[in-house]
């Protein structure tokens, strides 16, 4: 989800790195945690109705979810784990589409209308998408600067 407020639009959000994590890591059990997770945050900081937050929080699970399916199919497991640049390209750019389509729907069908326009939805979907992009690079990043050794230790 990328956070409005007003005309401002947040063009690299982070937390949508955390679903993908969360899902890339424990798969149908993630999104769960994703889903109960974003509707208690949901719940506490938001006056909305309660429809609101079980839809955004149903959305923002099953995106990340539909996203790893899809690159499953693409992909083999063993070339998603290794992190390669291909799979998480799929990854990150089939999770903002799902999201920002998912959210547009959402969006046009409810009071927040106006947030359906196509250049919020296109805002989205890039904040998901660099926000994922990030996470996956500073994953990287921190894979090949960690000794070996530090690696292997859990």
């Amino acid at each position: 989800m990328v956070a409005f407020s007003g005309d401002k639009v947040t063009l690299l959000y982070l937390p949508a790195f955390v679903r993908v994590l969360a899902v890339l890591i424990a798969g149908l059990s993630g999104a769960l945690g994703i889903f109960l997770g974003h509707s208690m945050a949901y719940a506490v900081y938001k006056s909305d109705p309660v429809f609101f937050a079980v839809a955004a929080s149903a959305i923002n699970a099953i995106a990340p979810l539909m996203a790893l399916i899809i690159t499953y199919f693409l992909f083999s497991s063993r070339q998603i784990l290794d992190l390669g640049w291909k799979p998480i390209l799929v990854l990150s750019l089939s999770t903002a589409i799902f999201a920002g389509c998912f959210k547009a729907v959402f969006w046009g069908l409810t009071h927040l209308g106006e947030l359906a326009s196509f250049h919020h939805v296109l805002a989205n979907m890039a904040g998901n998408f660099l926000g994922i992009g990030c996470g996956f690079f500073l994953s990287l990043l921190l894979k090949r600067i960690l000794p070996f050794e530090v690696r292997l230790r859990r």
